[in-house]
């Protein structure tokens, strides 16, 4: 009885909350089929959102489902060309899937609006372990989303210059 007491205070604070957040929620403890149902709710609760779009092929992506996970970026790329997380995740997807030739075409198209520090990181990245047919796929997305964050720490610095800093 002593541990089902924060689980039930837990499930009460969720049942007011929108699918979006308990799907993140389940999505971080690594629920994924759990997330996958909230996202799709989700998505059924709002068709034009593309942020629960994206989040449900997140989902499938996280949980290895590489081909649900490409229709749903496919979707969304459908409705909105390069749109950023869905062109980064479809190529780390079709390179799970085993089509590393398309996955590293699809990031040689990866586009930041406003962060072309930021695409270069990704696009040389994707670039350089193209030529690597050695690497497993979990080794590719492991450097890519390395190459991804650190593009967003440079492309921060490069918006944001140290005024102390006269380099």
């Amino acid at each position: 009885m002593r541990n089902t007491l924060p689980l039930l205070f837990c499930l009460a604070l969720l049942s007011g909350c929108t699918s979006l957040v308990k799907g993140s929620i389940a999505l971080s403890v690594r629920d994924y089929d759990t997330a996958i149902g909230h996202y799709a709710q989700a998505v059924k609760d709002d068709p034009e959102s593309l942020y629960a779009r994206n989040r449900l092929g997140l989902a499938y992506f996280s949980k290895g489902d590489y081909a649900k996970a490409i229709e749903v970026f496919e979707a969304v790329l459908a409705k909105k060309p390069n749109e950023t997380f869905a062109t980064f995740h479809l190529g780390m997807s079709l390179i799970g899937k085993g089509d590393r030739e398309a996955g590293f075409k699809r990031l040689a198209k990866y586009s930041k609006d406003f962060g072309a520090v930021q695409e270069r990181y990704v696009r040389q990245e994707a670039a350089r372990l193209a030529g690597h047919p050695d690497l497993s796929a979990q080794e590719i997305f492991t450097a890519l989303k390395e190459a991804e964050e650190l593009g967003i720490i440079e492309q921060y610095h490069a918006d944001h210059p140290d005024p102390g800093n006269s380099d």
